[in-house]
């Protein structure tokens, strides 16, 4: 075992799991994650006044404790496995890096909280006409996000996000879900929308489109990605 794994088989004594309990949770990475994010009481605290404040505006949250992202890889290298049943022909996929904001981001790997924001509390029957003309706006989204701390994410961190979680739609428990992140792109703008890049993910298929930031707000699919603050 190397040093990595002798510190955390005594953090799991520490913690009272038995050595085979503990073998089985570093097979089971969901279970992992959730370990090693539960050992800081903090983080379980800011979670749940999140949750409490998605609450009380009838939004639903959904948390992803790490996700690894890499802000150094093109985001032509990420697209397709982010989304390997969308066409490789269409111009918002061969031309990804083009259309993204060059922000000036740290070339560096970093993991990060994402935090998954529904404002139609996560309806689980996507073709619900009465939430659809319920119409919200992309507001309702920044104002979450700035009460709360919370930051827009870049295409990539969704892509990240669409290749660790291939079955999105089953975590969430809806039929199908759309990632959505935040940050925008800067030529893709079309008449009086900005638009954005999303992960569609369902029982079928799972591919990178774009979707139009306020109109986006009418479906109940929509989950857009923000990250833990500083």
């Amino acid at each position: 075992m190397n040093k990595n794994g002798v510190a955390l088989a005594e953090l799991a004594r520490k913690h009272g799991i038995p050595r085979a309990d503990f073998v089985k949770l570093l097979k089971n990475e969901k279970e992992f994650v959730n370990f090693i994010w539960g050992l800081n009481p903090s983080n379980e605290k800011w979670f749940n006044g999140l949750k409490v404040n998605a609450e009380k505006k009838g939004y639903r949250v959904h948390l992803i404790p790490y996700l690894m992202v890499d802000y150094s890889k093109p985001l032509l290298k990420t697209i397709m496995l982010a989304g390997p049943d969308s066409n490789p022909e269409h111009n918002h996929i061969r031309h990804v890096d083009e259309h993204h904001y060059h922000y000036e981001l740290e070339k560096i790997v970093k993991v990060e909280t994402i935090v998954l924001l529904n404002v139609f509390k996560g309806v689980k029957d996507n073709n619900n006409e009465e939430a659809r003309l319920n119409k919200g706006n992309y507001y309702k989204v920044l104002n979450f996000r700035n009460e709360n701390i919370l930051d827009n994410i870049t295409p990539h961190a969704l892509f990240a996000l669409g290749i660790k979680h291939p079955k999105l739609n089953d975590e969430l428990g809806v039929e199908y879900a759309y990632a959505v992140e935040t940050q925008g792109v800067l030529s893709c703008h079309v008449g009086e929308y900005d638009i954005n890049y999303a992960v569609l993910v369902n029982k079928h298929r799972r591919e990178v489109t774009l979707v139009y930031k306020e109109q986006s707000m009418n479906y109940p699919g929509m989950w857009f990605a923000l990250k833990r603050g500083k």
